[in-house]
């Protein structure tokens, strides 16, 4: 479309989405999408195109340093604005012919969108559906589930790992930025239609479905066993919550599961991982099951009766945190190191940078101060309780 109108023209024609991003360039463009997006990313030019979205009648004439000027045209879809047709040339006005292909161009863009948007909702709700079911336990066979997976373009006959990226605080995000529901639903669809192509880049044959604000991945494939393959992936994930629409992502990561009856257990990991990640490294976090623990059954009590977890903090650690803060004394430091080593005296005193009998006198402290020694089983399961559940509870 973009070159077609270009050899109308003569001049370059690029696409844009609502965001400035391209769709499509034609070939006599001087640079790359890439490029232009950069240079096109900046309030002044933002706040012009967003002008031309509310009077779509309009020709907007874009002259600002540092980017190539241009004339734009909106693309517009039952009274919304999904993008613009731009033509790049230094003269200062169109011929009619030129201004009548821009918005031939739009015209064309517009109904391509109008059935993307129609795909889109439609994948999006497939798609939910049949994790709805996958999740609920809703399918007669295992047959009818690989059936129903192939029809989406998903083999789950192989096992996979289900992850789930969450963008951190969508709400109060969108709330903040005055963002109207349409505006909201397009960053959603960019940002899933993201995720879509960077997961068919990694297994073609995964599943990627959105529900809410969240994007989940039924992850197929090699890449579902490979760490460093699953650490591209979140990585990537996270990039592209900031390229999208600069929203911090946090990530959750379940076992991989050869078995189809896994994939529930898969999917609640995913979940658990995520919220556990949120509690321990805040906004932008990064959880595998793996490093959930004991985090899981704590976090559930959290959820149903947070003053259970303040009990088990305050019966345990508590008193050791105001020892410190009054004694300017490095005792739960001191814990956590011990136990983070194995319970290894010389490593931990190595690691606080102390003599070993100064390590023992601390934990001896401890004891004194809790009634839990850390030599005796069961008071260390207790105090390794406390030390996470003052970690979910931020203190």
């Amino acid at each position: 479309m973009a070159s077609s109108a270009a050899r109308l023209i003569d001049t370059p024609v690029l696409v844009l989405d609502v965001s400035l991003e391209p769709l499509g360039v034609s070939s006599d463009l001087p640079w790359p999408g890439g490029e232009i997006h950069r240079l096109l990313d900046r309030p002044a030019v933002r706040a012009q195109f967003e002008g031309l979205a509310r009077f779509p009648n309009k020709l907007l004439h874009l002259v600002e340093e540092g980017v190539p000027p241009l004339f734009a045209v909106p693309i517009v879809v039952s009274h919304a604005c999904l993008g613009y047709v731009c033509t790049i040339t230094e003269r200062n006005e169109l011929e009619e012919i030129e201004r009548v292909a821009l918005e031939h161009a739009a015209t064309v863009a517009a109904v391509e969108m109008a059935r993307e948007q129609v795909r889109f909702e439609t994948e999006v709700r497939l798609k939910g559906d049949f994790v709805d079911d996958l999740i609920g336990g809703r399918f007669s066979s295992e047959d009818s589930l690989l059936r129903r997976a192939s029809f989406l373009g998903c083999d789950l006959s192989r096992g996979a790992t289900v992850v789930v990226a969450d963008v951190d605080e969508f709400e109060r995000t969108m709330a903040a930025r005055k963002l109207n529901e349409n505006e909201v639903q397009r960053l959603k669809a960019r940002f899933f239609n993201r995720c879509t192509r960077l997961v068919a880049e990694t297994e073609v044959s995964s599943l990627v479905s959105l529900k809410s604000d969240r994007v989940i991945i039924f992850l197929s494939g090699p890449s579902a066993q490979d760490p460093r393959a699953l650490e591209r992936l979140t990585t990537r994930l996270q990039a592209l919550g900031r390229e999208v629409a600069d929203l911090s992502v946090s990530v959750g990561v379940s076992r991989f599961t050869s078995e189809l009856s896994g994939l529930r257990k898969a999917f609640e990991e995913a979940l658990a991982a995520l919220k556990v990640g949120r509690k321990l490294q805040g906004r932008g976090s990064v959880m595998h099951f793996e490093g959930v623990g004991s985090y899981k059954l704590l976090l559930s009590i959290w959820e149903h009766d947070p003053e259970e977890l303040r009990t088990l903090y305050q019966e345990t650690i508590d008193a050791v945190d105001r020892y410190d803060k009054q004694s300017d004394s490095q005792l739960v430091h001191t814990l956590v190191t011990y136990l983070g080593n194995d319970e290894n005296l010389s490593k931990t005193a190595q690691d606080l940078y102390a003599h070993r009998h100064t390590v023992r006198y601390r934990l001896q402290k401890i004891a004194d101060i809790t009634g839990l020694s850390v030599f005796r089983s069961e008071d260390k399961e207790r105090l390794s309780l406390g030390l996470k559940a003052r970690s979910l509870l931020g203190n």
